[in-house]
C-alpha cells in the first residue's frame, strides 16, 4: 500500500527516491493531501442510474517548500526539482514523510514559485504538486481449449472423400 501509518519518528520530510531530501530546502511550510473515490454510475431507462463499486482515485499532495534566500541554492534545487518532474520511472518518485503517515511512489506534476514581501522578496517559496503512482504487476497466462475427451469431440465434416479405387476400375478388371 502506498500510505503506511507512521508512529516511529516525528519528523516531516520529502524524500527522493534515494530516501534523501528532495532538494536542499530550509522547512515544509504545508502539506494538503487529497483523497477521493468515485461511485460509477451508469444510466439505465427511464432516466435512472445504477450506481456500482466505489473506485479509489490516486492521492494527490500539494507541498509547500522554503527554499531560502542564497540564489546559488535557489537555482539548485530549481534545477533538482526539474529534473524530477520530466522523468518518468521509479527513479523520480518521492516520498513524503509525516508525524502520522508516509505517502509513497509521488510524482511530481508540477512546480509553483512564490516571492512575496510579506515573506521577503528574496525568499523562494515552492509549492509542488504530487499524484500518486500505483505501481502494478501485470501478469498473463495463454488459455488453450481442449475437449475434457478427445474423443467425445464433434466430428467434422471436411466434404465427400474419393474412394481409393472407382467403381468403373472394379467392374473393368
Amino acid at each position: 500500500m502506498a500510505v503506511q501509518t507512521q508512529t516511529k519518528f516525528d519528523a516531516w520530510g520529502l524524500l527522493g527516491p534515494d530516501d534523501e531530501k528532495i532538494c536542499d530546502y530550509e522547512g515544509v511550510l504545508e502539506v494538503v493531501n487529497n483523497s477521493s473515490s468515485q461511485v460509477l454510475t451508469e444510466p439505465i431507462e427511464n432516466g435512472q442510474l445504477a450506481a456500482f463499486n466505489k473506485v479509489q482515485q490516486p492521492e494527490s499532495l500539494s507541498v509547500t517548500l522554503s527554499i531560502g534566500s542564497d540564489p546559488t541554492r535557489q537555482m539548485a534545487a530549481i534545477s533538482r526539482l526539474k529534473q524530477l518532474k520530466s522523468g518518468t520511472g521509479a527513479n523520480f518518485l518521492c516520498k513524503m514523510v509525516t508525524p502520522s503517515e508516509v505517502f509513497e511512489n509521488l510524482s511530481l506534476e508540477s512546480i509553483g514559485q512564490t516571492r512575496t514581501t510579506q515573506s521577503g522578496a528574496t525568499l523562494l517559496v515552492v509549492t509542488l504538486n504530487f499524484v500518486q503512482i500505483r505501481v502494478v504487476q501485470v501478469t498473463s497466462q495463454q488459455l488453450q481449449w481442449s475437449p475434457k475427451n478427445p474423443t467425445s469431440a464433434d466430428p467434422v465434416n471436411a466434404g465427400r472423400v474419393q474412394t481409393e479405387q472407382s467403381t468403373l476400375k472394379k467392374l473393368l478388371s
